[in-house]
């Protein structure tokens, strides 16, 4: 990685805060805070050769914070990648899905097999009806056909 320990020693902004308790701390930043006011570069401003921070230490500073989330950020963007490779397959899927159906309900028209289907039926029961009544009526004229009566003498047939 970087050596950032011994650039932080050198630059006089970054100081050792291992021995300054809190208070001295805060103390210590408000007076190089007033010190430095007029020296230090606005956060908007370029940095340029009169920093007090080297532009070689803000390059080491600012890659040693990137190193952190580099590998984080490569992992996010390759399942980015591969969550829109998916979606892009399914959209793929679900158009030849719809392309399917549509051709099946032009080729297909529901509301006409629906009537086929009902005129056939009532086809059928008519016929069946038909038949029933042919049925009855052939049992009817059997029913009414003349009898022929015979005589029957001594349990012998004449």
């Amino acid at each position: 990685m970087c050596d950032v320990l011994s650039d932080t020693q050198k630059c006089p902004i970054i100081v050792q805060t291992d021995s300054l308790s809190g208070k001295e701390m805060l103390a210590r930043s408000k007076i190089e805070d007033e010190q430095n006011k007029d020296c230090n570069p606005e956060i908007f401003e370029k940095p340029d050769s009169s920093s007090a921070v080297s532009s070689h230490l803000l390059e080491k500073l600012s890659t040693g914070i990137l190193s952190f989330y580099v590998d984080d950020m490569k992992k996010t963007s390759s399942s980015l990648a591969e969550l829109t490779r998916n979606q892009n397959i399914v959209i793929e899927t679900l158009e030849q899905e719809n392309v399917r159906v549509t051709d099946a309900l032009k080729s297909c028209p529901l509301d006409e097999m629906k009537r086929a289907m009902k005129l056939q039926q009532q086809k059928q029961k008519e016929a069946l009806q038909k038949e029933l009544q042919r049925d009855r009526e052939i049992e009817r004229d059997k029913q009414l056909a003349p009898k022929i009566a015979t005589k029957f003498t001594q349990g012998k047939q004449i």
